[in-house]
């Protein structure tokens, strides 16, 4: 009867043992597992990141150009305007001409 009883509580600790290893190997498997998923994610984040860097550098370049091309125009306008302006005084200034021009003519008409 002592030897029936000492073996089920010899099997009873050897199951608990086995459950403890069993255990420990999990938690060792999963050691292994979070690190390998944990270097995954950073890797993503770091893809992720060099995309943003790139699309954000692309970005910038275009918004140089875009500058850029905005400086040109806007020169150019104001070169038009300088020219529509020299443009309306001499319009001005023939005008005045030829009224006294007409002047002229009229008081010689008379």
């Amino acid at each position: 009867m002592q030897a029936a009883r000492k073996l089920s509580c010899d099997q009873t600790k050897f199951k608990m043992l086995r459950m403890e290893r069993e255990e420990m190997q999990w938690i060792k498997k999963k050691k292994h597992t979070i690190p390998d998923s944990t270097t995954k994610s950073l890797l993503k984040v770091e893809n992720a990141l060099r995309n943003t860097r790139d699309n954000l550098n692309l970005a910038n370049a275009v918004v140089q150009w875009l500058e850029t091309e905005n400086a040109k125009i806007i020169a150019t306008i104001e070169a038009a305007n300088l020219g529509a302006s020299k443009s309306t005084i001499t319009y001005l200034e023939v005008g005045k001409r030829e009224k006294n021009y007409w002047k002229k003519l009229l008081a010689w008409e008379k």
